[in-house]
């Protein structure tokens, strides 16, 4: 595409701007996650973190975002460990990380996901998770995104035939309905 032979002919141009340099490899990166180029986005982002790691910011949004869209990634590929230790990664890195709680509870809905669909699978671990990520999401402006979480937390809930809590999520889910109206 035009986008992405633009950029990787920028990326060739920015190597004397390193903040500029960064947002090619970025946007690299996600252009290539789109085109389901899993391999290409891999040594994209790879490289990004590398120079994150270079200039001191390993402890930053951009890092975690970066892990986390390499997490996802993996998911797509069906390699849920590898996705798992990589959404670990950017929990970690969220918890230093001021003002993100919308990125930590993602981070901890899709570690609940990896925790429910590996081949060890850890449901306790994976509900403490998902539970703890809503808490984290309740107070983003971002509706769509609670009632997707809701919707989801609901139907854990519902196959581990968790009835009390499955009410309890169903009547947040018909109080944020009611709210947007």
């Amino acid at each position: 595409t035009e986008a992405k032979d633009y950029l990787e002919r920028g990326l060739s141009y920015a190597k004397k701007y390193p903040k500029i340099r960064l947002q090619f490899l970025y946007a690299l990166g996600k252009l290539y996650s789109g085109e389901k180029e899993y391999g290409q986005a891999l040594t994209v982002f790879q490289e990004f973190l590398k120079q994150l790691e270079l200039s001191g910011k390993t402890y930053s949004l951009a890092y975690g975002n970066t892990l986390q869209a390499i997490a996802f990634n993996e998911l797509q590929q069906e390699n849920i460990e590898t996705a798992c230790s990589y959404y670990e990664r950017a929990w970690r890195v969220y918890e230093k990380v001021p003002n993100c709680n919308e990125e930590k509870g993602l981070t901890l809905i899709r570690l609940s996901y990896c925790y429910e669909n590996r081949e060890d699978k850890d449901l306790l671990k994976s509900e403490t998770y998902l539970e703890r990520g809503y808490k984290l999401l309740e107070g983003t402006p971002n509706k769509e995104l609670l009632e997707e979480t809701l919707v989801e937390i609901i139907e854990f809930f519902t196959g581990r035939n968790n009835l009390k809590k499955r009410k309890k999520y169903e009547e947040q889910l018909i109080k944020l309905k009611a709210s947007g109206l």
